[in-house]
């Protein structure tokens, strides 16, 4: 893929939304991560990612918020 202008920010690609265990598993995040990943090489270093750490009210860690 050639490079684009602009920033790719990519938000919540959080592993709880991956697992299928997980009280906030999204069906379609392997289609949308994979998207992701074919977009990472137009943007370059012009990535962004951002989340929010889901709470430890499900038992979860805080730290939750991971790059795809």
């Amino acid at each position: 893929m050639r490079p684009v202008p602009g920033l790719l920010a990519v938000i919540a690609m959080q592993r709880v939304f991956a697992d299928p265990g997980s009280p906030w598993a999204t069906p379609r995040y392997a289609g949308a991560a994979a998207g992701v990943a074919r977009l990472l090489p137009a943007f370059g270093d012009r990535v962004v990612f951002r989340g929010r750490a889901v709470r430890r009210r499900a038992g979860l860690p805080s730290d939750r918020v991971n790059r795809p």
